[in-house]
């Protein structure tokens, strides 16, 4: 008789911003004329960026033999990509 490890985790968990969340924000910035497969994308695409950001951001820890992210981690991450950070929206550690 063999054992087997089970897991309550064996499926990858896949995060992802929710389509009505993408809405809302829109509708707030005035964004009214887009389609619901627009706003899918549009959240499919920002999730992808969040994981890219957060892995990179990861990645400047470990590289500063670090165990804690730090803000700085993420707006050099974000730098890399390329994406310009709007200062007040940033939070200052």
């Amino acid at each position: 008789m063999t054992s087997q490890n089970y897991s309550t985790f064996t499926e990858p968990f896949s995060p992802g911003i929710q389509v009505e969340y993408v809405r809302t924000v829109g509708d707030s910035l005035g964004v009214v004329n887009l389609t619901p497969a627009a706003f899918h994308c549009l959240a499919d695409k920002l999730t992808e960026l969040l994981i890219r950001c957060s892995k990179t951001a990861r990645k400047l820890a470990i590289h500063g033999r670090r165990r804690t992210v730090l803000v700085d981690d993420v707006q050099n991450a974000l730098r890399m990509m390329n994406i310009t950070v709007i200062p007040s929206v940033c939070l200052h550690g």
